[in-house]
């Protein structure tokens, strides 16, 4: 029992190491030795919890920089954080916001809701091109928690800088989290080894534009739409402060950390 105990730090970080490495990593490498937890109360009213890891690696992209397979090695980090019992009845609304600590949570587990929400938000769009001005309503904030963070310490910590065949690593592991995450999203919806290369982006108004000249009039609008060297345009609207655009445009996109401009 003893040596079960001693070894549970190591166990920790190694079921934390898998977990985030097939959840919120896409199977980027991220490692962490041990980890060390230490939950106590002053009172009933506040839960304080000390967060220790030791050995945390992050890598580098492993098909690019093999002879430097790490960009972050920290040999030791620590931090405190303190939650009220009220704040921490309140991590529950979570669930019905739309943000997650894991970036495929939505694409696999509420993609059939964000649809649904995409739809609406087309058609609040479409009912808005009768208007001549945006709707004053908007929906209400709501208080979901607050944790607080003290006393994070880091020590022995390396930053590897590379580059390789014309690729950043910095660049490379942004490129290789999305492309994860992506794949994960295109997967759940499509199976296996469907892997598209194209999207959609349908531009449907604009609003309250202002004009360019010292008489105000209002613009001649045309949308341009940019995804790296690819670049699609809308039709010209005459002399108009909200035009309605109502247009679609297929890009390619050769990997998922392609940026859309629209201007």
């Amino acid at each position: 029992i003893l040596s079960l105990i001693l070894a549970l730090p190591r166990m920790v970080g190694f079921l934390l190491t898998k977990i985030l490495y097939y959840t919120a990593m896409n199977r980027y490498p991220l490692v962490f030795g041990a980890i060390h937890l230490q939950p106590w109360m002053n009172d009933f009213e506040t839960l304080h919890l000390r967060i220790s890891a030791e050995n945390v690696k992050f890598g580098n992209p492993p098909q690019d920089f093999q002879d430097i397979p790490w960009f972050l090695v920290c040999d030791y980090v620590t931090f405190r954080m303190s939650i009220s019992t009220r704040n921490l009845l309140g991590l529950m609304n979570f669930s019905s916001c739309d943000w997650s600590p894991f970036p495929s949570h939505f694409s696999k587990n509420n993609l059939r809701e964000r649809r649904r929400r995409i739809r609406q938000m087309a058609n609040d769009e479409e009912e808005y091109a009768s208007s001549s001005s945006p709707s004053s309503s908007e929906k209400a904030g709501r208080y979901c928690s607050c944790i607080q963070f003290q006393n994070i310490e880091f020590s022995g910590v390396t930053i590897n800088f590379a580059e390789k065949n014309g690729v950043f690593n910095i660049n490379g592991f942004t490129r290789a989290l999305a492309t994860g995450e992506c794949r994960g999203a295109v997967e759940s919806v499509f199976g296996p080894d469907r892997w598209p290369n194209t999207f959609v982006v349908r531009v449907l108004r604009c609003r309250g534009l202002k004009g360019s000249s010292t008489k105000q009039l209002a613009p001649n609008v045309r949308v341009y739409v940019r995804v790296r060297f690819q670049e699609a345009r809308s039709r010209l609207h005459l002399r108009n402060r909200h035009p309605l655009i109502n247009e679609s445009f297929e890009l390619l996109a050769k990997d998922p950390s392609s940026v859309v401009h629209v201007q």
